[in-house]
């Protein structure tokens, strides 16, 4: 088998957490409330496409954001 057939095509969520620089915790939270983008469950396990993670990782999937006066973060329109 080649080198590219063997290429996991998905990350634990810690893994998936690691790559977006958040905690293990945080993590899997957002994967439970299903706001981390690729999330399937196998079984009892949860993992996350890495295509899905990095499709919403694209720059025109993301939001830019603002400041409110008070220093807040919020979405720009």
């Amino acid at each position: 088998m080649s080198t590219a057939s063997q290429e996991r095509l998905t990350l634990s969520v810690e893994e998936a957490g690691k790559r977006l620089g958040i905690g293990r915790e945080l993590a899997y939270r957002l994967a439970a409330a299903g706001q981390l983008p690729g999330v399937l469950r196998l079984g009892r396990r949860l993992v996350v496409s890495k295509a899905a993670l990095e499709a919403s990782l694209a720059p025109a999937n993301i939001t830019p954001m603002t400041r409110f006066e008070d220093g807040g973060p919020q979405a720009a329109a």
